[in-house]
């Protein structure tokens, strides 16, 4: 692996004149603490693992209001799209997860089809008139073939990584906390993770109508913890740091924010070196 350094890539002096000093960073974890800054202006800190509780008669009830609605012609629709057989397994399966709402858990699967374009037909006729259900697509008996799954909207997904929203990456070696959303999942289950998971814990819940993008953040509040400091002076230390907390630094090229390829392309930027 080719290695580089600072003046590779046009890093050639420092922000003030001061001799400095030198010390140990990262050495533990919690020598680097990022705490995320929202776009108020809030400092994101973990105060609370604890779930709020959920409404889940209400969405029990809601769920029999439309299981109690009468779907005959919804069915009907159903039977000129899809045939006889598969719309009498949908009038059976509304009439079964009616009787108990809490099967959601319980499946049908249609008939085999190799047509595409019917597939899709039939997905969008659940998500526009049977919304209570979900359906996907699974294997056929065949190469040929896929089949049409229907099961009742428990409210839960597949937890891809697309379904997480954040709005910037972290240090890995840190002790970080920052905002994470997660689409459509129950904070209790989410709740549940701190169990399981090792090195990391999940909580402050609360609802959001939209997902995190990256770039929704003012920036980070660092706290470091440098070890075996060494200058020639006590002098300098407080200077140095003094100098710090007043000019602040630069911290847009420093050769822990890339690979080697981009840090050397910036290199090229700062030092002007380019072909047209």
């Amino acid at each position: 692996m080719t290695s580089i350094d600072e003046s590779d890539v046009g890093i050639l002096c420092y922000v003030s004149h001061l001799p400095g000093f030198r010390g140990i960073l990262k050495h533990r974890y919690s020598d680097f603490i990022v705490n995320e800054v929202d776009l108020d202006g809030n400092i994101v800190r973990l105060t609370s693992l604890d779930a709020p509780p959920e409404i889940t008669e209400e969405k029990r009830e809601k769920t029999c209001d439309l299981l109690a609605k009468d779907y005959a012609l919804e069915i009907e629709k159903f039977r000129v799209l899809a045939g006889d057989i598969d719309a009498e397994k949908l009038k059976a399966f509304i009439d079964q997860v009616s009787s108990n709402v809490g099967a959601s858990n319980e499946s049908i699967v249609l008939s085999p089809s190799s047509d595409k374009s019917h597939r899709t037909a039939v997905h969008n006729f659940f998500k526009e008139k049977l919304k209570f259900l979900v359906s996907d697509t699974i294997d056929g008996p065949d190469s040929s073939t896929k089949c049409i799954r229907l099961r009742l909207d428990s409210g839960r997904k597949n937890d891809k990584s697309r379904s997480f929203g954040f709005a910037g990456t972290k240090d890995k070696r840190s002790v970080s906390t920052q905002r994470v959303t997660v689409f459509k999942q129950r904070a209790n289950r989410l709740a549940a993770l701190n169990e399981k998971l090792i090195g990391i814990k999940v909580g402050d819940f609360c609802h959001v109508n939209d997902g995190l993008l990256l770039g929704q953040l003012q920036g980070n509040r660092f706290t470091i913890t440098l070890r075996s400091v060494i200058a020639e002076t006590e002098d300098i230390i407080k200077e140095s740091t003094s100098a710090l907390g007043k000019n602040g630094f630069i911290n847009y090229f420093g050769l822990q924010v890339a690979t080697i390829n981009s840090l050397l392309f910036t290199g090229k930027l700062l030092k002007l070196t380019w072909k047209t």
